[in-house]
């Protein structure tokens, strides 16, 4: 089995997905790169097999790793975030108007969404900070700046707001959270990760 890291042969001679995991993940990190995406055969491996490899020896002819600049990633990953939000904005505005109109059911599906968003967003930041080594919370409110609030615990109230709100069905306090109170938050969390994302330098050698 050929095993490629970028366009370099890993000569090592792995030959099942599980020993080549770990050839190609010591080689990133001497490199003080990521893998972002992995090709068996020009196809993505199932999730599964990436967790628990199989012992299928060779696993494939050719099985290559794609790799990133962690710091080029993490700041394309924060401007991503912040262009999520404009759309999760959006959702919350028409959510709101949903259910000032008594459309419930299309209100629900959408508050669905615009809650696992959020969820996506937080995550995203706490796992780039902790991949170029930055803690999330101060990092973040320092490019929210002086007017920004407390950004992560804004959001926690706010969104327990909206669980509470939904729990006890209170519909009127519901759709004044998605329309007011949650769009303020999206508009200072957009504006904080875009800062945030244009304070990441990069290395002259990044892609």
């Amino acid at each position: 089995m050929k095993t490629y890291l970028d366009n370099v042969e890993l000569g090592t001679g792995a030959t099942t997905l599980a020993a080549a995991l770990i050839v190609a993940g010591e080689e990133a990190q001497r490199l003080e790169r990521v893998i972002v995406e992995i090709h068996a055969d020009g196809s993505p491996p199932p999730e599964p097999h990436l967790t628990n490899p199989p012992d299928t020896d060779p696993y494939a002819k050719e099985l290559r790793f794609l790799t990133a600049e962690p710091r080029a990633l993490v700041r394309t990953t924060l401007f991503d975030a912040a262009d999520l939000l404009a759309e999760t904005g959006e959702k919350q505005q028409q959510a709101a108007e949903m259910i000032q109109t008594g459309d419930m059911q299309d209100a629900l599906a959408l508050l669905g969404e615009i809650i696992s968003e959020w969820e996506m967003i937080r995550q995203a930041v706490d796992n780039g900070c902790a991949m170029i080594g930055e803690p999330a919370d101060t990092s973040l409110q320092r490019a929210a700046g002086p007017d920004g609030g407390d950004l992560t615990d804004g959001l926690s109230a706010h969104l327990n707001e909206v669980k509470r709100s939904l729990n006890v069905q209170d519909w009127s306090a519901l759709a004044d959270s998605l329309a007011f109170d949650l769009d303020e938050q999206a508009q200072l969390w957009r504006s904080a990760l875009t800062n945030l994302a244009q304070s990441i330098h990069l290395p002259n050698h990044s892609e």
